[in-house]
């Protein structure tokens, strides 16, 4: 296929530019180490409660419109993609309805079969015929799923579209409930056992960790061996089994591995229709 795609080239490019800009902005940061646990007691020494600090939190809402530009460009390199084929049949036909083709023209992400046959009626078929008719259903969330997250073509499209009207959540979250090596120290034996209680809360300066609770008091518990452990995540809708959160560089790891893994598909089975 000699169709024109640079611009389907340059937006994934910029894609990927975006997500190495959020990458060198939190690495280093998370190689600092400029976080840990402060460890507080109650009164008794009964209650002991681990508390996250930060001496240079990050700025998530620059984080979050950079993630969303990112996440944007896959989008419109889709987008690109369908234009700039059906720029070539228009020219090749000498289309007369090309200007008005040419304003609705977009890549389909659609949730059930009926809303992909409507837009495909509506925007695609006036210059494709049926001719990509089944190649783009079989890409559609609602065939193409994901084993643990939302399809990773609905989440592109409805984190694009989220961006558009607010911020993308990410926050700071520990990636395991908690850890601790050590033995807690000097603790009388009535103390035990220990009983440990993590917060799944976000990861921002005063917020909790861990509260540690003892049967009697135990002023000289040991908590030094706990350590927190921090992952960038993002919000988004629960996926087949509940989960709402991903860690940000696994996540838009694979939304650009899926859609350039379409892409391709897409551009081969063109190759190949054009050599039938």
């Amino acid at each position: 296929m000699s169709i024109d795609l640079a611009s389907v080239d340059a937006k994934l490019s910029r894609s990927t530019d975006h997500f190495d800009a959020i990458q060198n902005i939190v690495v280093p940061w998370l190689d600092a180490h400029l976080y840990g646990v402060t460890h507080k007691r109650n009164a008794d020494c009964t209650e002991h409660r681990l508390v996250y600090w930060c001496s240079e939190e990050r700025d998530l809402v620059r984080l979050s419109l950079m993630l969303g530009d990112a996440v944007h460009n896959l989008r419109s390199a889709l987008d690109h993609f369908i234009y700039a084929v059906a720029s070539d049949i228009a020219a090749q036909r000498d289309s007369d309805n090309w200007d008005s083709i040419a304003k609705t023209i977009a890549f389909p992400i659609t949730d059930c079969a009926q809303r992909f046959g409507s837009f495909y009626d509506r925007k695609l078929r006036p210059i494709f015929a049926n001719d990509l008719f089944d190649i783009l259903e079989s890409f559609q969330p609602y065939i193409r799923t994901h084993p643990s997250s939302p399809p990773y073509l609905k989440l592109v499209r409805d984190l694009d579209d989220g961006d558009k009207h607010r911020l993308l959540k990410l926050a700071f979250f520990q990636p395991t409930e908690w850890e601790y090596s050590g033995t807690f120290g000097d603790v009388p034996t009535e103390a035990r056992p220990i009983g440990i209680m993590p917060s799944y809360r976000e990861l921002k300066n005063g917020a909790e960790v861990a509260t540690v609770i003892c049967k009697c008091p135990a002023p000289n518990l040991d908590l030094n061996g706990f350590k927190v452990g921090i992952n960038l995540l993002v919000l988004h809708e629960a996926g087949p089994h509940g989960t709402d959160r991903s860690e940000l560089g696994t996540l838009y790891r694979g939304l650009n591995h899926e859609v350039t893994s379409v892409l391709n598909e897409l551009h081969n089975f063109l190759d190949k229709t054009n050599a039938e």
